[in-house]
């Protein structure tokens, strides 16, 4: 009875671990801007939309599906979805550096960001006119998809002295710079007992006077605080208000030692008193060479 008890107080807790809440799906059109879409042969052909739920921007994650509901349950994970957790980390990195990062708030990077997320979800056919079914203008994405894919490139750069150990004499200084040049993309953590000072891509560390050694953490930067949200409804698309759900960390772990100044050998000449004795000598004959050639 008991066991039975405690088994249902764990159920009633994992179910309250991530809590869903309800949401609400707004629209915004974009003017001229027409998708045309081929899922597994079937084509499809509409105005494109921009989608709030709740003022959250959130992209389609079904490529192909009706959006039937204006209500829609949300959660901080993907376990209402079968995306794998592969896919989930690269539509999110895709979201991260898509239509609400520094510099992007245009329909082209709009349309980018969603043409990506399709491509990595399914193999599907995308592009993007002026008009209805292919009609009008071509719509070129190109440059805005490869400066996302190449944020996202970036992004899996750390500091090159990540996840290292510094061993460095008592108050000896250092100059420690990224080779990665990524160093302004991450904060680090305060230093308790070393000087550590972060100039452009460079930190400049004076180690403690003592014997001290402390991990600092390198975090990176992001420019959101709100987390992850996945908006899901039986029979309805799917959609994701996209943020990277783990957040990188990595560390730096500085050493102060005592370490000893190598002592230089001493070689012990016998004094007089203890020279050996020379017993016999042997004449050796030199031979003279004329050195005039070399002048």
């Amino acid at each position: 009875m008991r066991k039975t008890l405690i088994l249902l107080i764990g159920i009633i807790l994992l179910g309250f671990s991530s809590p869903v809440e309800a949401a609400t799906i707004s629209y915004k059109k974009l003017d001229n801007i027409y998708f045309n879409l081929n899922v597994n042969g079937v084509h499809s052909s509409n105005y494109v939309t921009m989608f709030y739920l709740d003022n959250r921007l959130a992209y389609c994650i079904e490529p192909g599906a009706e959006i039937n509901t204006r209500e829609y349950d949300s959660n901080t994970n993907w376990a209402n979805t079968s995306i794998d957790i592969d896919t989930q980390k690269e539509i999110e990195k895709i979201g991260y550096y898509g239509y609400e990062y520094t510099n992007h708030q245009t329909p082209k990077f709009y349309i980018a960001t969603q043409e990506l997320i399709w491509q990595k979800l399914k193999n599907v056919e995308i592009y993007f006119t002026t008009g209805p079914n292919g009609s009008g203008t071509i719509i070129d994405t190109s440059k805005e998809k490869q400066e996302i894919l190449d944020l996202i490139s970036k992004h899996e750069k750390t500091p090159s002295f990540a996840n290292s150990i510094i061993t460095k004499k008592k108050g000896e200084t250092l100059v420690l710079e990224d080779q990665n040049k990524v160093l302004n993309d991450f904060s680090l953590s305060e230093s308790k007992f070393h000087k550590v000072n972060k100039e452009d891509n460079k930190l400049n560390i004076t180690f403690s006077d003592s014997i001290n050694e402390e991990t600092l953490i390198l975090t990176r930067n992001n420019y959101y605080n709100d987390l992850l949200l996945v908006y899901t409804k039986p029979g309805s698309q799917s959609l994701a208000s996209l943020r990277i759900s783990n957040s990188d960390e990595y560390f730096l772990t500085l050493k102060s030692e005592d370490i000893p100044v190598p002592q230089k050998e001493i070689v012990k000449v016998p004094s007089t008193g203890d020279s050996p004795k020379i017993t016999h000598f042997k004449i050796l004959k030199f031979q003279r060479y004329d050195l005039t050639h070399f002048i």
